[in-house]
C-alpha cells in the first residue's frame, strides 16, 4: 500500500483490522473460544473487496515485470497490420486467467510467480480448482453462435411448467387431484418413484379390492421427459398429453409472463451473440403457442398476427418484445460503448484486431469472407446506431465540420447542400475551420471554392446563424450524445423504440388497455378492433364450410362489427345504455371507430364516472350472463316496456361505481343479471340503502340489500 501511495497513517489502520481479527468456531451448538487469525481477509467483512483488490494489483505488478522480462509469452491479438494487443492476465473478482505458451519453462516461471504472491501476501492458491486449459479449437467443435443459444428453447419450456406448477399450487404442495372416478398423481420422471407409485397401486388394490385400469392409464409428461416412452412401456402405461384445461392460465398471466420474462430469458446470450434465424423463430414460436394456447404449448388459432403482437400498446400491439430487433438492439449497445469506453480494455482489443476510423468513434468493418466473428456481427449494427448518434464538440479533433451531427439535429451538409458543394475540404474536422483569434475567442472560417452570388448570401447568413454560441474549447475532448432520448444518454430501451414503427394516430390503444377493466375483456377489445375475432365469416376465411348467418337476428352475416354493433337486437341494447345518459348518438361502421369515438368529449360531459365503464358494457364487461339476459329482454318486451329497465340499471350502475371504491369490483358481480330482471317497489328501497350505506363508506353492502330487496320481485323472463 505504501507503493501504491497510501498514507502512513492509513496503512496502520488496516494493519490494525487485520492484526486483531478473532474467529470463534460453534462446536456441538456451543462456542469454543476465540482464536488468532494467520492469514488472509475476513469473508463478509465491508473491507476485504477493497484489501483483495489492493493484494491482486501487486500481482498484477508481478506478472506484468514478468512479461517485461521475457519470463511469460502473453496472447497477442494482432490486427491487419500486424500490430496488436498483448494480453498476458485478466482478473475476474477473485478468479485470475494467466496467458503463456506451452513450455515446460514459462510454466515454472508461472508457478515461481504464484509461490512468491503467496509468501507476499498470505494468500493461498487454491491448486484443486486450479486449471491447466490449452486454447485451441478441435475438429468439429461448435464454434457458431447456434451452439450458444440452442439449449434456450429447453429453459423456455421448463420455465414455462415452473410457472404452471406455481400457478396451479400457489405455494402449495400438491401430489395427487381426484375426479370422481380418475385420478391424477404427481411425481418426477425418474424410474425409482414410478416404481414407489407402482407399489402404491398394487398395495391399494390389494387393500381395496378394487383394480386400476391399465388400459387407460396415461403417463403424461409436463415438458420435455427424454425417456418417456421407455418408462411407460416398462410400466404398462400409455403416453398422454394433459389437456390446456388443467394447466390453463388467465390471459392477463399469460400476456405478463411473455412480456416479462419469455421475451427476457435469452437475453444474455442476445446481448453478445447474433441470434441465428432458426433460433428467433423456434424461440418465438413458443411464445405464440404459450400466448394463444391457453397456458399450455398447443396448437391453436393465432388471431392475430405476431408482427402486430410484437407492437407497442400505442402502436396497436400487446407490447410483447420482437426477439429479432431485442436483439439487434443489444448488439448496438457496444457500437454506443465504443465510442465512449476509449480506455477499456475490450476496446483496445478491438482496436488492435480491426483498427478503428478516423476519430475513433466506430471501429473498421470486418470483411474476412470465411470465419464467424463476435465484433464481426455487431459492427453490423452500426448502421441501426450511427443516425441517432450526435457530437459534443471539445477540442473538434475527432467531429467533422460538415458531415456529423454537432450543430444541428442533422449534418450541415444536409441542411445547406449547395454551400456544401462549394465547400474545398468536404472532410474537415471542426478544429480546421475554427480559428481561435479575434475578439470573442475565436471565429469560423470555413473554406469555399469561389466567391459567392447574391442569392447565395441568404444561406451563408443562415449558416452562421446556426453556428453563432458555438466554439471549439481545446480543454475539453469531443463526447458522443444520444438523440434518441430527451436526456441524451443511451438506453436499449430508446434504440429498441427506433427499430419500431411508429405509432397508430387511429388506434385506441388508451380506451382499450384501461386499468378498471379487466385483462381479458381488454384483450377481447383489442382483437375486436382488429377485426381477429373467431366469428362464422373468420371461420370461413380458415377454410371452415359453413353457411354465414347472425345467431341474433338471422338476417345478416356473422361479422364481429355486425354483432357487437350492427345487429338489430345489438342496437336495441346500445340505445337503452345511450338513453341512460341522454346521448344521441350515429353508430360507426367498426369497433375501432366505436372505441375512437369514446375519446371526445360527449362522455365526459353526462359524467367522468360513467366513463369508467359502462362504455364497455358491450364488449363483455357486464359478462355472457348479463348480455344474454339483456338480449332476451330486449327480444321478448316492448320497446314500451324496456324502459322500466332503465331506473333498475342505473340504480345497478351506482352501485358497481360505489363497490369499486372498495377494491371489490369484480368479486361479487355473479348476480349482475338478476338486477336487469327486478323492477318496482323495490326499486326505491335499494336506493335508500345505497345512500345511506354510501355515507358510511361501505358501498359493497349496499349491493347486498340491493339484491335482498329485488329478491321478492324477481319475474322468469321467457325465451
Amino acid at each position: 500500500m505504501e507503493k501504491m501511495g497510501f498514507g502512513e497513517r492509513w496503512c496502520r489502520w488496516i494493519k490494525w483490522c487485520l492484526s486483531t481479527v478473532r474467529y470463534s468456531v460453534m462446536v456441538n451448538g456451543s462456542p469454543t473460544g476465540f482464536f488468532q487469525s494467520s492469514r488472509g481477509v475476513r469473508q463478509g467483512d465491508p473491507l476485504s473487496p477493497y484489501l483483495f483488490v489492493v493484494v491482486m494489483e501487486a500481482f498484477s505488478v508481478l506478472i506484468k515485470k514478468a512479461v517485461a522480462e521475457g519470463f511469460l509469452a502473453p496472447c497477442l491479438i494482432q490486427g491487419r497490420r500486424g500490430e496488436g494487443v498483448q494480453i498476458s492476465h485478466l482478473l475476474f473478482a477473485d478468479d485470475t486467467l494467466i496467458f503463456c505458451e506451452t513450455k515446460e519453462d514459462q510454466l515454472l516461471y508461472m508457478g515461481w510467480l504464484l509461490m512468491w504472491f503467496e509468501a507476499m501476501s498470505g494468500l493461498r492458491v487454491n491448486l484443486e480448482k486450479s486449471e491447466l486449459i490449452s486454447v485451441e479449437l478441435p475438429l468439429g467443435a461448435p464454434f457458431k453462435s447456434v451452439a450458444c443459444v440452442d439449449g434456450i428453447e429447453e429453459r423456455f419450456r421448463k420455465k414455462l411448467v415452473m410457472w404452471k406448477r406455481q400457478y396451479i399450487s400457489k405455494g402449495v404442495q400438491i401430489s395427487h387431484l381426484l375426479f370422481a372416478d380418475d385420478t391424477l398423481i404427481f411425481c418426477e420422471a425418474k424410474e425409482d418413484q414410478l416404481l414407489y407409485m407402482g407399489w402404491l397401486l398394487m398395495w391399494f388394490e390389494a387393500m381395496s379390492g378394487l383394480r386400476v385400469n391399465l388400459e387407460k392409464s396415461e403417463l403424461i409428461s409436463v415438458g420435455r421427459v427424454e425417456n418417456v416412452d421407455e418408462l411407460a412401456d416398462e410400466f404398462g402405461y400409455r403416453v398422454g398429453k394433459l389437456p390446456s384445461t388443467y394447466l390453463g392460465m388467465p390471459l392477463g398471466g399469460r400476456i405478463t409472463l411473455v412480456r416479462s420474462t419469455l421475451s427476457n430469458l435469452p437475453i444474455y446470450f442476445m446481448s453478445i451473440f447474433q441470434m441465428p434465424r432458426v433460433v428467433r423463430i423456434r424461440l418465438e414460436k413458443i411464445q405464440r403457442d404459450f400466448l394463444w394456447g391457453g397456458g399450455a404449448l398447443e396448437q391453436k388459432p393465432h388471431l392475430v398476427r405476431w408482427s402486430i403482437a410484437c407492437l407497442d400498446k400505442r402502436s396497436g400491439g400487446l407490447g410483447v418484445k420482437s426477439l429479432g430487433a431485442f436483439n439487434r438492439a443489444l448488439l448496438g449497445k457496444w457500437v454506443w460503448r465504443f465510442a465512449n469506453e476509449r480506455k477499456a480494455l475490450w476496446n483496445q482489443v478491438i482496436k488492435g484486431k480491426y483498427e478503428e476510423e478516423r476519430g475513433g468513434w466506430r471501429s473498421c468493418e470486418s470483411r474476412e469472407a470465411h470465419g464467424f466473428g463476435l465484433w464481426k456481427a455487431i459492427s453490423k449494427m452500426g448502421h441501426q446506431v450511427t443516425p441517432f448518434i450526435g457530437f459534443v464538440v471539445g477540442d473538434g479533433e475527432k467531429v467533422k465540420f460538415w458531415k456529423d451531427k454537432w450543430c444541428e439535429t442533422i449534418p450541415l451538409c444536409e441542411a445547406f447542400p449547395s454551400l456544401f458543394a462549394l465547400t474545398s475540404n468536404k472532410e474537415a474536422w471542426v478544429n480546421e475551420v475554427w480559428t481561435a483569434e479575434g475578439e470573442w475567442g475565436g471565429s469560423w472560417n470555413p473554406c469555399f471554392n469561389r466567391p459567392f452570388n447574391d442569392w447565395e448570401l441568404e444561406e451563408v447568413e443562415r449558416l452562421f446563424c446556426c453556428l453563432e454560441g458555438k466554439k471549439v474549447r481545446g480543454d475539453e475532448e469531443d463526447k458522443v450524445k444520444w438523440m434518441a432520448s430527451k436526456d441524451g444518454d443511451f438506453s436499449v430501451k430508446s434504440l429498441y423504440r427506433t427499430m419500431q414503427p411508429g405509432s397508430l394516430a387511429f388506434f385506441p390503444s388508451k380506451i382499450i388497455w384501461n386499468s378498471c377493466v379487466q385483462p381479458k375483456l381488454s384483450f377481447f377489445a383489442w382483437e375486436a378492433s382488429w377485426g381477429r375475432v373467431l366469428t362464422l365469416d373468420c371461420l370461413q376465411k380458415r377454410g371452415w364450410v359453413m353457411a354465414n348467418r347472425c345467431f341474433l337476428c338471422h338476417k345478416s352475416e356473422e361479422t364481429i362489427d355486425h354483432l357487437l354493433i350492427h345487429c338489430e337486437k345489438t342496437r336495441e341494447v346500445w340505445m337503452v345504455f345511450l338513453s341512460f345518459f341522454g346521448v344521441s348518438w350515429v353508430f360507426p361502421r367498426s369497433v375501432k371507430e366505436t372505441l375512437l369515438g369514446w375519446r371526445g368529449s360527449l362522455w365526459e360531459r353526462k359524467g367522468r364516472w360513467c366513463g369508467n365503464w359502462d362504455r364497455y358494457a358491450c364488449f363483455g364487461l357486464f359478462g355472457r350472463l348479463e348480455i344474454q339476459l339483456h338480449l332476451r329482454i330486449v327480444a321478448v318486451h316492448s320497446k314500451a316496456e324496456t324502459h322500466k329497465y332503465s331506473q333498475a340499471i342505473d340504480l345497478y350502475t351506482r352501485a358497481i361505481e360505489l363497490h369499486s371504491q372498495n377494491a371489490v369490483y369484480w368479486a361479487n358481480r355473479a348476480f349482475a343479471h338478476t338486477k336487469l330482471e327486478e323492477y318496482g317497489s323495490a326499486i326505491q328501497d335499494a336506493s335508500k340503502a345505497i345512500e345511506g350505506y354510501y355515507r358510511r363508506g361501505a358501498a359493497y353492502l349496499a349491493m347486498g340489500k340491493f339484491k335482498e330487496a329485488l329478491k321478492d320481485f324477481q319475474q322468469p323472463v321467457s325465451a
